[in-house]
């Protein structure tokens, strides 16, 4: 039952993470963006 429940959990979390990073790449890149029209 335990080994079940980790499953999702693991998952989302590792989800979490990876949408944290694209959240980061995709700020940074629209600052580069904004930086270098201005």
């Amino acid at each position: 039952m335990d080994k079940i429940q980790e499953g999702p959990e693991k998952l989302k979390s590792k989800v979490a993470d990876i949408n944290a990073d694209l959240d980061v790449v995709i700020r940074t890149f629209d600052l580069s963006v904004t930086t270098i029209v201005r």
